[in-house]
């Protein structure tokens, strides 16, 4: 796809350059380029090209994010952090033994499904 003719960041656009343009936009789109591929090859911001795209009444696809498997070691891990925080260890105590922070204790075992005590551990169950 070659980009629109002096086209510029800014540049306002005709009716006619914008519907030439949008619809080269959703072509490319529809057959898998993305919204920040199209943006630099015409010269442009993705948000430009999304709102053309948008205009036109397309779809957009979800965003990337994670796209990765889940890994088994990973998953085997946070089970077993899980299962050591149900039985009454802190985070701080599962971040001190694993080598790890408390936030990445946390999001192990909220990752295996586990629920988090309210914070203060004993001193708040025992307030009454």
């Amino acid at each position: 796809m070659h980009p629109v003719a002096d086209m510029e960041k800014h540049k306002r656009l005709s009716s006619a350059e914008r519907e030439k343009l949008g619809a080269r936009l959703e072509k490319a789109y529809a057959k898998g380029v993305s919204i920040a591929a199209l943006a630099e090859e015409q010269g442009t911001s993705a948000g430009r090209v999304r709102l053309i795209l948008l205009e036109r009444g397309v779809t957009l696809r979800p965003r990337g994010g994670n796209t990765r498997k889940p890994d088994p070691e990973r998953q085997k891990r946070a089970k077993s952090i899980a299962s050591e925080y149900a039985s009454g260890a802190s985070l701080s105590q599962l971040a001190a033994n694993h080598n790890i922070s408390a936030s990445t204790a946390r999001g192990l075992v909220l990752a295996a499904g586990g629920a988090l005590r309210a914070r203060g551990g004993s001193k708040a169950a025992s307030k009454g």
